[in-house]
Order: C-alpha cells, then structure tokens, then sequence
C-alpha cells in the first residue's frame, strides 16, 4: 500500500516492511512484525442427535499453545460443565436447540459463535417374528429405510434387510437381536424358543369292513402326543396309536417336544370307512349231470371289479357273471373289490 494506514488479513506471524519519507528526504525503512493471535477452534455449526440420548459436543482446538477461557449459554440442555470444550447435552424431546459458545485465549482474543442442536426421535428397534411352530425356520420383519443387523442368536446367522429369513441348523431357545443404526443406535432383543417336529400324518387311511389300522407308523418317542378323540383308539398318548372305528373318524393330534415348552403342533388325520361293497350271489346249485352254468355277482357299489376262482384259490374269470361247467361237486369264490382296494368275498 501506499497510505498511512494498511488494512490487510494476516495469518500466523507476518513481518511488514515500511518506506516513508518526502522528495526532498531520505527516506527510512521500517519493520513490524505482527503475530494472529486469534482463535482456531474446529467443530460443526450443526449437529443432529437423538432425543434423550447423552452426547458430548465435538469442538476441539486447533492451537495447543492457546490457553482458554470457555463459556456456554443458551438452551438448557447442558448437563455437565460449561467451561469445557466438549460438554455433555441432554435433550428430552425433539427440537432445535441453540448454544452459544464465547472463547477467550491468553491474548485476549475472543471467538462467539452458535451452534444448533437437532434432536430427532431415536429409531424404534421393534420387530416382529413369524414362525411356525414344528419348523426351524423364522421370519423377522421390521420398518425399513434404515440401516438394520441382525443376529439370530445361534453364533452363525446375520442379516441386514429389513426382512429376513432364516432356517436355523437345530432346535433350541434362541434370543433374536435387532440393531437399528440412523442418527443414532438402538436395539432389542426377543427370545424365541425354535422347535423342529417332525410329522407326516397322511390325510387319510382306509379301514376296509372297520378293520384296525394304524395312524402314525414311525412316529417319534421323542415327542409328547395327545390324541382325540379317544373313541376307538387302544392308546391316545403314544405316537402310533390304533384305531378301530365303524364309521368315519377324523383324528386330531397335539405334539410337543418336551424339550423345549411353549410350542406345540397340531395335525390331523381322517380314518375312512368305506360304505360296505353288498355283495350279492348266485344261490348254491344242484346238478344232476355235467351242464354248464352261470354264476353271476352284482352289489351295491360303483366302480367295483370282480374276480372269480375254484375252490383252490385259481382265477378263471372276471366280470359280473362266467360260465362254468364242473365235472363234480364243488364251490366257487367271488372277490368284490372296490375303489378303495377293500375286498368282499363269497
């Protein structure tokens, strides 16, 4: 410059040269040294956080040979010192809050500012679990838009969508843990007790005539069953009981394993009688001579096949009606078998 006076921006120690004097003076050359003293602090004039979560602010100094002073006003939410740099906040609700910081260093240099506070609501960690009982694998649901994890409690299973699926490797009671991970982090366990049964009941088993049949051949005595109803059963609390019924019966059963309570599996299974076959005759007949005869069948059933055999069990015909012609006394049996392989025999 060429003035009396300079107005400039210095950073740090700056050295000024200065020339002065008229036209008819030797001129003289001055030094000034001049040293910024002022305050070099690093921090965000906006930070966000969560609701009645505690939190130190991040403001930090930049020149360790500066000695500060430090103050804070405003808002309430300070709950610690106000002479530190960093003092810890508590917001009971959501809103904007607004601190104002006053720094003063040994030089007398002195920085003001504000900083605004955001408080948002923290990140709800519910989830829910589908599961059924009697199968290893869980469904876990929770809201989305958010940076989730999982652990599923077996020392293997993680996940990071927002639903989840998973097929645990064996039974037992497992705590499942969601952590929620925004603005801040949350999260919330639940135990789930996962139960592997294993049953296979057939929808439906034929009793020909009401004959005894069984209902959970191969059934496992690692598991506790209740049956019902008990009529027709030898035994409503074993895992293959037998059922004789004359009519229809549809059987439900209850499973646990006693292992782990708390769930229990339900199937059912029907044990059909089929209406009898009626299965009607040729009356017995006398000969007095070698002649052919015809020996017919009918009954009360549709779709049922015949089967004709001599008196040493061999086939000699099928259909509702053969001829024969026997050479002596003897007796004929006709097989009726219906749609559902019951057998009626004459």
């Amino acid at each position: 410059g060429r003035s009396a006076m300079l107005n400039t921006t210095i950073n740090g120690i700056t050295t000024f040269y200065v020339r002065a004097g008229g036209s008819n003076q030797c001129p003289t050359i001055g030094t000034y040294t001049v040293k910024d003293n002022s305050i070099n602090l690093s921090y965000s004039k906006e930070q966000t956080i969560c609701s009645v979560d505690t939190f130190n602010l991040d403001v930090r100094n930049t020149d360790p040979n500066d000695i500060l002073t430090i103050s804070w006003d405003g808002d309430p939410i300070i709950i610690g010192p106000k002479n530190v740099l960093n003092p810890t906040i508590y917001c009971s609700a959501p809103g904007k809050y607004r601190l104002f910081l006053t720094a003063t260093n040994q030089f007398g240099c002195k920085l003001v500012d504000t900083i605004v506070i955001t408080a948002v609501t923290p990140p709800n960690p519910d989830f829910t679990i589908e599961y059924d009982c009697g199968s290893l694998t869980v469904k876990v649901i929770t809201a989305g838009g958010r940076k989730v994890i999982w652990d599923f409690g077996d020392g293997k299973g993680r996940g990071f969508d927002p639903m989840m699926m998973y097929t645990y490797e064996k039974s037992g009671n497992y705590k499942i843990t969601l952590m929620v991970d925004s603005i801040c982090v949350r999260s919330l366990t639940k135990e789930l007790p996962v139960v592997l049964i294993n049953v296979d009941l057939r929808d439906r088993v034929v009793s020909c005539h009401g004959e005894t049949v069984e209902l959970n051949p191969g059934g496992s005595a690692d598991y506790e069953y209740e049956w019902s109803p008990i009529t027709g059963l030898d035994n409503a609390k074993v895992p293959n009981p037998k059922a004789t019924v004359s009519k229809t019966t549809t059987y439900h059963v209850l499973i646990n394993d006693p292992r782990f309570p708390g769930c229990t599996k339900e199937d059912s299974i029907t044990v059909f009688v089929p209406d009898e076959i009626g299965l009607v005759t040729s009356s017995d007949t006398t000969l007095c001579e070698k002649t052919k005869i015809v020996l017919r069948a009918n009954s009360n059933g549709t779709d049922i096949s015949y089967k004709w055999c001599d008196e040493s069990g061999k086939e000699i015909g099928t259909g509702k009606e053969i001829s024969v012609e026997p050479t002596k006394s003897t007796f004929y049996i006709i097989k009726a078998t219906d749609e559902f392989n019951c057998v009626t025999e004459d």
